[in-house]
C-alpha cells in the first residue's frame, strides 16, 4: 500500500504537527512503505511535496493508492470559503485518479454557511469516513473524530504547578483574561504562546500551571495530557465538544466568561480518566485503518 498523508501539516503550528506525527507513527506500526506528506512551507522530518502545486499532486495521487487526512480542521469555512474549495478539489483529484480517500480523524466545521457544510458532506461523499462512526454521523454528531492527539502516550506526570497560563489567539480578549485574573487577585498570568511553552512540554513530564485559559483546540488536549484543569472561551464545536466530554467549563463570549467563571473552584480530576480513556483507542485507529487501507 501507497498512503499520501494529508491534513494542516508544515506551517508550525504545534497541534497539527503532532497530528502528523501521530499519523506517520501509526502508518509505520501497519508498515506503510514511503508515505509521502502534502506538506506546506516549514520544514518536516518526513519525505514530502509542496502542496500547493497541482502538477505534484496529479503525479502523488497517480502513484498512490491511499489519500488520507490524518488530522486538523480542514473541512471548515471560518477561514474562507477558498480553503474549503482548496481542499474539495484535492478530493476530486483524487477520485479521479482512482485514489482512495480516507478520512483518519479530523475536526469538522466549524462552516459560515450551512450550504458549505453541505457541500464539503457531498465532496466527501465517496470517503471511507470515520473510523469510529458510519455516515453521516461521522460528520454531524462527531466534530472531534478522536483527535490522534489524544492517542499519544501520556507523560508520567509530576505535580509541581503554579501560575496561570492563557493560550488565546486574540491580543484583546488574552488581555480580558489576564485584567479579571488581577482582579481576583492572582499573580500574572503566563503567557502560553502555543509553539513555545505547549511544543516544548508537549511530552514533558513537568506540570507547568495549574489552570489554562484557552480558545484552542491543542492546547486543551495538551493542558488535558498534563491533568492541568482548564477552561475554554469560544464557540468552535470541537473545542466545546471535548469540554463537555472532559467536563471542563467553555464558555461562548469573554463576558460570559467574567460574569460566570469561578476559578478556585475548578480541578482536574475527571481529566486523567478521560485522556487515559482516549489514550487506550489506538488500537481500534490502528485496526479500523488495517481492514480498509488493505482493500
Amino acid at each position: 500500500m501507497s498512503v499520501i498523508a494529508f491534513g494542516y501539516y508544515g506551517f508550525n503550528n504545534v497541534g497539527d504537527d503532532q497530528l502528523l506525527t501521530e499519523t506517520m507513527a501509526i502508518l509505520t506500526d501497519l508498515s506503510i512503505d514511503n508515505p509521502i506528506v502534502a506538506n506546506g512551507p516549514a520544514t518536516i522530518s518526513y519525505p514530502s511535496f509542496n502542496r500547493w502545486n497541482l502538477l505534484s499532486w496529479v503525479g502523488q495521487l497517480i502513484r498512490h493508492n491511499t489519500l488520507l487526512f490524518g488530522g486538523g480542521s480542514i473541512f471548515q469555512s471560518m477561514t474562507g470559503f477558498g480553503s474549503l474549495l482548496y481542499y474539495a478539489v484535492i478530493v476530486q483529484l483524487a477520485y479521479a485518479c482512482n485514489c482512495n480517500v480516507m478520512l483518519l480523524c479530523h475536526g469538522w466545521g466549524p462552516f459560515k454557511q450551512k450550504w458549505h457544510e453541505r457541500f464539503a458532506a457531498w465532496t466527501l461523499r465517496k470517503a471511507c469516513r470515520s473510523w469510529r462512526l458510519p455516515p453521516p454521523a461521522c460528520f454531524y454528531s462527531d466534530p472531534v473524530f478522536c483527535d490522534l492527539t489524544l492517542t499519544q502516550p501520556l507523560p508520567t506526570i509530576s505535580k509541581n504547578a503554579s501560575g496561570i497560563g492563557i493560550s488565546i489567539r486574540s491580543a484583546e480578549m488574552a488581555a480580558q483574561v489576564n485584567h479579571y485574573f488581577q482582579v481576583m487577585g492572582s499573580s500574572a498570568p503566563i503567557n502560553c504562546n502555543e509553539n513555545k511553552l505547549i511544543a516544548a512540554t508537549w511530552y514533558s513530564n513537568h506540570t507547568p500551571l495549574e489552570l489554562l485559559v484557552t480558545d484552542r483546540l491543542h492546547s486543551a488536549i495538551w493542558a488535558s495530557r498534563h491533568g492541568i484543569p482548564w477552561v475554554g472561551i469560544s464557540t468552535d464545536p470541537k473545542l466545546m465538544h471535548i469540554a463537555n466530554q472532559a467536563n471542563q467549563p467553555c464558555f461562548s463570549t469573554i463576558d460570559h466568561f467574567v460574569a460566570m467563571f469561578n476559578w478556585t473552584a475548578i480541578d482536574g480530576k475527571h481529566l486523567q480518566h478521560w485522556v487515559t480513556t482516549h489514550s487506550k483507542q489506538r488500537h481500534r485507529i490502528q485496526k479500523w485503518l488495517h481492514e480498509h487501507i488493505s482493500h
